[in-house]
């Protein structure tokens, strides 16, 4: 059994795949259900706007292939308040459509999805917009699914960032000199070391020694 979101309810396998829209695997066509049930992943959503499924369902070792292969770059997504979120499609669903997710969480998604056992991962809000505000746009509706432990994880290693942080941002926190670098487009995301932000700026300061990597707006 599993759990989902802030809750205690606890899912079997048999009720995933019962409430699951997903009937096959999208890469492989195998039914779920005859599927090794710890080779599988799904995403709950707590609750489900009208028209989203609660329980989405995939092999995770097609989901992991999909990551690493994926090469195109983020779309952007303009919220209300002026700025703007990177997110990607998962379009290894069926008929019921990509799942849209944030950018900074598919980082945590591959490492989950590397791990033992049938993974769930809890998404605690579906953020909907038309395609046409997305940059490039797209035919359909977006559903941005946030996944609740990515964002935990986030929060976490902010506050700890920012507690060890130096206040001299021209170096890392073992005092080492940053260099701004120039980042290859198409390649793995960078994420910020401050702010655990993806990097999407073609310039970040990075200390090699450490592997610290900090985005523009820290710098300053």
């Amino acid at each position: 059994p599993g759990t989902a979101g802030d809750t205690s309810l606890e899912w079997s396998v048999e009720a995933l795949l019962e409430a699951c829209v997903d009937k096959d695997d999208c890469a492989t066509l195998e039914p779920l259900a005859e599927m090794d049930p710890e080779s599988l992943c799904f995403f709950v959503v707590a609750n489900p706007p009208r028209g989203i499924p609660r329980v989405r369902g995939a092999g995770k070792d097609s989901l992991l292939e999909f990551w690493r292969a994926l090469r195109v770059a983020p779309r952007m997504l303009p919220l209300e308040d002026g700025t703007k979120v990177a997110f990607r499609e998962v379009r290894l669903f069926g008929g019921h459509g990509s799942i849209d997710l944030l950018d900074r969480d598919t980082d945590f998604v591959a490492r989950r999805l590397e791990c033992p056992g049938m993974i769930i991962f809890a998404v605690h809000e579906v953020v909907l917009a038309p395609g046409s505000n997305a940059l490039p746009p797209v035919d359909r509706q977006i559903r941005l699914h946030h996944v609740l432990d990515a964002h935990r994880e986030r929060a976490v290693w902010r506050a700890f960032d920012q507690a060890v942080a130096t206040t001299c941002t021209g170096t890392c926190p073992q005092n080492h000199c940053l260099t701004l670098r120039q980042r290859a487009g198409g390649g793995p995301q960078t994420i910020c070391d401050i702010c655990e932000e993806a990097i999407h700026t073609r310039g970040t300061w990075r200390c090699d020694t450490c592997n610290f990597d900090i985005c523009e707006a820290c710098h300053k």
